[in-house]
């Protein structure tokens, strides 16, 4: 090895370690590059964790290939990206926006290490340096890429053989309203559309493993105990969740006890509802209104309930779906009492519920089993928390009020960093 080739060797090494002690920030930002860019891949939250997950061990690789001077064929698939790619291919998200996605990212990755590189060395070693990361992570890209295909293609071609798939495929057409013969479409679902259903999406608790039989047996126990007027149709969408339809037939059901007859029969599973739809139409609102109530309960965490109804959380729905927004606006109209401690927790209940209420101290008290005094004590102090009275700005602190009662710490500011 000559002299040059050991500089440009060594200055990779340096650029590596550049990169090693901001790996979380540019791996956010590749994660950022991507999602922003392919909308196909932006499924549901567990998934968008699962690649910012595949991003940063990919990234990490790639660091670690330069510190070391490793060829790429010689480092080891991370298993992130491998279970990534597994869950897009039980999701049908086509293949070639994982493919793009690693060329994005590869990119991002370039433009990060071209700023390093620029800052760290002259413009003679810059530019050899640099020419050797375009073709190291080239070459990793490209070794990835194949393994990923690869484990995608054997996932997927498990997944169709499986007569669930294709009954997922229809439910799917019916769901982005493509299905050309809807009765076609009931008889390979065994399910009729002309009658109101309740759509849900069902999934296991983190803790838990995810087993596709186990979520229809408990929708069909679930089923009889609400006296529905017929099976539900239970699509798997990977193997921790599900989406169902429960059928009503031709009478508009009306305040099904979900949450009490899930509890008497001890359903290990959480669930997110729509409200009641009739028709095809209403059997694609009510599951879009699901997975809208599945999407803020994913933000919320453990405080989120275990069944969570669309009407509970149609005002912030919307929210959920860009939560580094969310979390400044809310920051920004409430002030401190966005503050994640148990002290300004109660002061955003109590002043939640006061404004619920109509302003009205003896509503909220009996609705928080507390002295009217108490009442008015908490809203006093949440209001000079707030830093002004609540004026024109109001619906705007009930709106981050209930941002923070049902996306909880993802929108809140950490307790530690207000010193």
């Amino acid at each position: 090895m000559d002299e040059y080739e050991g500089t440009v060797i060594e200055g990779a090494k340096a650029l590596a370690r550049r990169l090693n002690g901001e790996l979380g920030l540019v791996s956010a930002s590749v994660s950022k590059a991507i999602m922003e860019s392919i909308p196909e891949l932006e499924v549901d939250q567990r998934l968008n964790e699962l690649l910012c997950a595949s991003v940063e061990s990919n990234v990490e690789n790639i660091v670690h290939m330069l510190a070391h001077n490793i060829r790429a064929e010689h480092m080891e698939a991370p298993s992130a990206a491998l279970e990534y790619a597994r869950r897009l291919a039980q999701n049908g998200v086509p293949i070639h926006a994982l493919v793009r996605a690693y060329r994005l990212g590869q990119n991002r990755l370039l433009k990060e290490s071209f700023f390093h590189i620029h800052a760290m060395f002259d413009e003679l070693e810059a530019s050899a340096i640099y020419e050797k990361i375009v073709v190291e992570t080239f070459a990793y890209i490209d070794w990835i890429s194949e393994a990923i295909i690869s484990v995608y293609q054997e996932e997927r071609e498990r997944w169709l053989t499986d007569q669930q798939a294709l009954r997922a495929d229809v439910a799917r057409q019916v769901m982005a309203d493509k299905s050309r013969d809807l009765r076609v479409a009931e008889k390979l679902l065994d399910y009729p559309f002309r009658q109101w259903h309740i759509g849900s999406a069902i999934w296991t608790a983190e803790t838990q493993s995810g087993e596709l039989s186990g979520i229809e047996r408990h929708a069909v126990r679930l089923a009889r105990q609400l006296r529905c007027s017929g099976k539900p149709l239970v699509i798997p969408q990977d193997r921790s969740s599900s989406w169902a339809w429960f059928p009503f037939g031709g009478s508009e059901p009306d305040r099904i006890p979900f949450a009490a007859a899930i509890a008497e029969l001890a359903i290990p599973l959480r669930f997110a509802l729509g409200t009641a739809g009739f028709g095809a139409s209403g059997f694609r609102t009510t599951l879009r209104q699901a997975i809208c109530a599945r999407e803020v309960a994913l933000a919320s965490g453990d405080s989120a309930p275990m069944v969570l109804t669309y009407p509970d959380i149609s005002s912030v729905a919307l929210l959920a779906r860009d939560l580094i927004s969310t979390r400044e606006w809310v920051e920004t109209t409430l002030g401190p009492l966005a503050i994640d401690d148990e002290g300004h927790a109660r002061l955003r209940e109590t002043l939640r519920v006061f404004l619920a209420h109509g302003s009205s101290y003896t509503a909220a008290a009996a609705e928080l089993v507390m002295h009217k005094n108490s009442v008015k004590y908490r809203v006093e102090r949440a209001t000079l928390e707030l830093g002004r009275g609540l004026g024109r700005d109001r619906l705007d602190v009930e709106l981050a009020l209930a941002a923070c009662r049902w996306l909880g710490k993802s929108v809140l500011r950490p307790a530690e960093s207000t010193g």
